[in-house]
């Protein structure tokens, strides 16, 4: 089998992306330019114009609208681009990591190993190795769900234990315990922290008037685009405007700093922390975690999800709530005899699209007064529903 088998440590990486960030690709990008910071395979490469405006189509998807009143959402699957290489594995982009846990049938195929194995996550292998009497038990096993996909949304930085954990009472998932070393998101980007940040800098580089001004030439036209613009204003930023979550949440952020908008009419309080509580906060004024992670739901409800897939038990929050940070679905033995090379990625393609990541507005809370700015004449009660051109926002 080949090396995606193992993911590589971060200095073999560092070292990788050292020898290569001066070469220069199709589009006249270096790979300094385009490779994520930090990440350990690849993530899409090309002009951010055209990378925004992929991101912006996302948004456009019949029947599944990024922006709600109530909700920001973006699917838990990565956008196309972000994959697994020789040197690891990039996928959990999202705000949201996912993996799988399956059962592999022993050696003579007449079984299953007594124990579980874990796949395609951090440090775990990503491939099934299979001989041919273990791909004719899967066969006749057929629709047999020997596995989960797993997808949680567990911030980086929350802590442990979980609500479920107080009494040893967390159930367990094909024998792997539900705890924080499996179940909570590893990737450094994939916490709460960074996700107050993400909004608090896009906004406040917004109110400063700091906008994109691409690498060339007039793009007057392109800026116009409300969801463009604050693409192109997480490209500045970090650029990580190829993923759709922070595409979306630097352009909710820019619209509500356009809009004049405060947390109840009061310009001191970061708007960061208010849609997305820090974990200090909710420690010190509630007593405890109340927001583990964005809630995952799927296009037709927030507190729904795809066929085959089930919220995992860990008990209520302190709010009341049962949980919905971690989903598990089915994987079949003919599942995974289709992608043994790597199961993750049929999870993925699968499922991804459908579990769907849901970041709550507080939308009471919010008040715009907009003033005399460039866009505040196209502002709405709710500017945060990002449209599209200056055209569309006006009725033009």
């Amino acid at each position: 089998m080949n090396n995606l088998k193992k993911y590589l440590g971060f200095v073999v990486l560092s070292a990788a992306l050292t020898a290569t960030s001066c070469g220069t690709n199709d589009d006249g990008t270096t790979d300094e330019e385009v490779i994520d910071k930090g990440g350990k395979g690849d993530t899409p490469k090309g002009d951010w114009e055209k990378l925004c405006k992929d991101r912006e189509a996302d948004t456009t998807a019949v029947g599944k609208p990024r922006f709600l009143k109530d909700f920001i959402r973006w699917p838990t699957a990565d956008v196309e681009g972000v994959t697994a290489d020789k040197f690891g594995d990039d996928r959990g982009q999202e705000y949201n990591e996912y993996f799988v846990i399956t059962q592999i049938p022993n050696a003579a195929g007449d079984g299953y190993e007594e124990q579980s194995v874990v796949l395609g996550h951090q440090s775990t292998q990503l491939d099934v190795d299979l001989n041919d009497d273990q791909k004719f038990f899967l066969e006749d096993e057929g629709d047999a769900v020997v596995g989960k996909c797993i997808f949680t949304s567990w911030h980086r930085d929350v802590p442990g234990p979980l609500p479920c954990g107080a009494d040893n009472s967390c159930p367990e998932i094909l024998g792997q315990s539900i705890d924080e070393k499996l179940f909570r998101m590893n990737v450094g980007f994939n916490s709460n922290g960074a996700a107050s940040d993400l909004v608090q800098k896009c906004f406040n580089k917004v109110k400063k008037g700091d906008y994109t001004k691409g690498k060339d030439g007039d793009i007057e036209d392109i800026l116009n685009r409300d969801f463009i613009r604050g693409c192109g204003v997480a490209k500045d930023l970090y650029g990580t405007h190829w993923r759709s979550s922070d595409s979306q949440i630097c352009a909710a952020a820019m619209r509500l700093a356009e809009c004049d908008c405060t947390v109840g009419g009061d310009a001191s309080v970061d708007v960061g922390f208010a849609l997305i509580p820090s974990v200090d906060t909710q420690m010190e004024k509630d007593g405890g975690i109340t927001y583990r992670g964005f809630p995952l739901g799927t296009w037709s409800a927030a507190d729904a999800l795809p066929t085959g897939c089930e919220y995992v038990d860990i008990g209520k929050e302190v709010n009341g709530k049962a949980s919905q940070t971690i989903v598990a679905c089915d994987l079949t033995a003919g599942d995974l005899l289709k992608r043994p090379e790597d199961p993750k990625e049929f999870c993925r393609q699968q499922y991804g699209e459908d579990v769907v990541v849901h970041v709550p507005i507080p939308a009471a809370a919010l008040e715009c007064a907009p003033g005399e700015g460039q866009y505040a004449s196209s502002c709405s009660e709710t500017p945060w529903v990002v449209s599209g051109s200056k055209e569309e926002r006006s009725g033009e």
